[in-house]
């Protein structure tokens, strides 16, 4: 071997420049045309190329698959972080401005028929929801003040003496 020769050797696979071998220090065969290993070399490169190919359609595939599912997560996403048009939030209920079943119990019907005269509508309607005495919901839209205290007394009288009957002896 000449210097020439030395520099552009590979000294681990004992191949000089130009040369190529896929096993080391194994000569490369000599390829023609319609020998059967240039044959199987050649089916060989047209398989990989059509998987090659079908992986690349694969990846088109399931990328176009990654997108819809994408779209998907947002239209979900909005949907769930979107309030309901068609119910409102309900509101807790306020507590009253007095304690029916207290004033009741303590001071009787005209104690508690005191009580409801300097109340508004509003405060009438939130005794009405907090003590459950419109299951109907009919009451709550009524306008006059009077009409709902009659109802509101009436309704209290009837749950406090419900349970008389079995106190007598």
């Amino acid at each position: 071997m000449n210097e020439h020769e030395e520099l552009h050797s590979h000294s681990d696979h004992g191949l000089t420049t130009g040369q190529f071998s896929p096993v080391p220090n194994r000569p490369e065969p000599e390829l023609r045309p319609g020998h059967a290993l240039m044959e199987q070399l050649e089916r060989h490169v047209r398989e990989s190329r059509a998987l090659l190919d079908q992986q690349k359609l694969q990846v088109k595939e399931y990328s176009a698959l990654v997108k819809q599912f994408e779209v998907w997560v947002k239209k979900y996403r909005a949907l769930v972080n979107q309030p309901d048009k068609r119910k409102s939030p309900k509101k807790s209920p306020e507590p009253p401005k007095i304690e029916a079943f207290h004033i009741l119990r303590n001071e009787g019907e005209e104690g508690l028929r005191k009580a409801l005269v300097p109340l508004e509508l509003t405060d009438l309607r939130t005794i009405l929801l907090a003590y459950g005495l419109d299951p109907e919901q009919t009451a709550r839209r009524w306008k006059k003040a009077d009409k709902i205290r009659e109802h509101i007394v009436h309704r209290l009288l009837a749950h406090f003496r419900s349970g008389e009957v079995f106190l007598r002896v």
